[in-house]
């Protein structure tokens, strides 16, 4: 179809008060922008190929380059790869003491800059401290990549007493060696570990204060965890240096 119409029926107020239908809604709305579609689509998805196209004439190549520059940044190139197919290909830039960000005009920006600036020598230390200080940066990519962002995202206040009641229970089967109760364990924290609705999360506080019998029993009407997705890596195919010249 060419357009679809939404219509929303809002609880009561105490209701969604406690649910938060509407702010779930505000943080949705920008979505079908940041994949390219609406009649406003996020500038960000057409950058990438706007910025080749623009430097079409220039020679490719992977490598690190060292540019003398008014002040400290880099900008890196960085391929995310399965079993030799790429994924997911993106652009980092810093400027300075900060953290590291994929926001096109930065990038575009320091690309710009190291195309006109002096070339300085080469400077294998300062490429490792660039590479060291992207390793939080390019993780969060690996593990959005496999779906694994929940590794580095706090879990919700509601599911901690169950997740460390688990834990104790997976530490106990490994003493034990006891494979049916890990295999349940690992079925729960798997399950804490995802996103839930407002049911799963009286679950959850279920897991918390369940007797030892019944929580076995709960555990056991759980979806057994998702497969394991194929290993991602991270390669810089290539990264410019800004080096501030010191008086």
């Amino acid at each position: 179809h060419a357009s679809a119409a939404v219509v929303t029926f809002l609880p009561p107020r105490r209701i969604e008060e406690r649910l938060g239908i509407l702010r779930r809604l505000a943080l949705k709305r920008p979505l079908p922008g940041r994949v390219g579609l609406g009649p406003e689509p996020d500038a960000s998805w057409r950058w990438r190929s706007e910025l080749a196209e623009r430097w079409k004439s220039l020679p490719a190549g992977e490598g690190c380059a060292v540019v003398s520059g008014e002040y400290d940044a880099a900008v890196v190139g960085v391929e995310l790869l399965s079993r030799g197919r790429v994924l997911a290909a993106f652009a980092l830039g810093r400027r300075g003491r900060s953290g590291w960000t994929s926001d096109p005009s930065l990038v575009d920006q320091l690309l710009s800059e190291a195309r006109h600036g002096p070339a300085g020598p080469d400077d294998p230390a300062a490429f490792a401290a660039v590479a060291g200080s992207l390793r939080r940066a390019i993780r969060a990519a690996v593990l959005g990549a496999t779906g694994s962002l929940w590794r580095i995202r706090p879990l919700g206040r509601w599911a901690r007493p169950a997740l460390a009641r688990l834990r104790v229970l997976a530490a106990e089967a490994v003493r034990g060696r006891d494979a049916t109760s890990l295999a349940f364990a690992d079925r729960g924290i798997s399950f804490l570990r995802r996103g839930h609705t407002a049911g799963e999360r009286y679950l959850a506080t279920r897991l918390a204060e369940a007797s030892d019998e019944a929580l076995v029993h709960l555990l056991g009407e759980l979806p057994p965890p998702d497969p394991l997705p194929a290993p991602v890596e991270a390669r810089i195919v290539g990264a410019i240096i800004f080096k501030r010249e010191r008086q």
